[in-house]
């Protein structure tokens, strides 16, 4: 129990990630107001969510995993999630869907800047991981392609009192804004689960 709480926790923090790296005043305040809006709608279920839906998709067929099923988010996106997960933080500008254990996925909609868009391996490893307080430790990064548009798939660890969890967040410019996932992996032995969410990545923001 105890690691799902943490584990929610460090989803709400690193659902805002530019925050620290020197953002100008306007992005700052608009990042602040998405972190406000979601704290204050932490008890909402997905069931109340107007405009998300999960339907069965049995044709996954990703080895060792349970049957998947698509996630519509009312913030533009849709994805394939573990059966079972669950939707318990949506706002107009992010969602957490996450499972028992306390592993899940946060969405945060947040507009580009400067520093995005010229992002590479070195921003993200000696800028923004130390940003976020000196215990996130770069793994890995790549430049690829989601749903079409260019990311940044940047992986580490991060560590909140005695835990240390694998996290893995995927930035993607989606028409002057940024779509930011972040994915933590509890015992991290399940990467598979964000690879096959963003490989089902549909974007139909308006």
């Amino acid at each position: 129990m105890i690691k799902k709480i943490i584990s929610g926790l460090m989803a709400l923090t690193l659902a805002f990630p530019l925050v620290a790296c020197g953002k100008d005043d306007d992005d700052s305040k608009t990042s602040k107001k998405a972190k406000a809006d979601i704290s204050s709608s932490s008890t909402i279920k997905d069931s109340d969510n107007e405009g998300e839906t999960k339907s069965k998709d049995s044709s996954n067929n990703s080895v060792g995993l349970s049957e998947y099923i698509t996630y519509t988010s009312k913030n533009g996106y849709s994805m394939k999630i573990p059966e079972g997960w669950e939707g318990t933080n949506s706002s107009s500008s992010g969602d957490i869907i996450s499972d028992d254990l306390g592993n899940n996925i946060a969405f945060l909609l947040t507009p580009s800047n400067t520093e995005f868009e010229t992002a590479d391996e070195s921003f993200f490893r000696d800028t923004y991981l130390p940003g976020l307080g000196g215990n996130a430790k770069f793994k890995s990064y790549e430049e690829v392609k989601i749903a079409g548009r260019k990311a940044h798939i940047v992986r580490f660890t991060n560590k909140v009192l005695t835990f240390e969890v694998q996290q893995t967040q995927a930035f993607i410019d989606v028409d002057g804004d940024i779509f930011v996932f972040t994915y933590t992996d509890i015992e991290g032995d399940k990467p598979e689960i964000f690879d096959n969410a963003m490989d089902s990545l549909v974007i139909f923001k308006k």
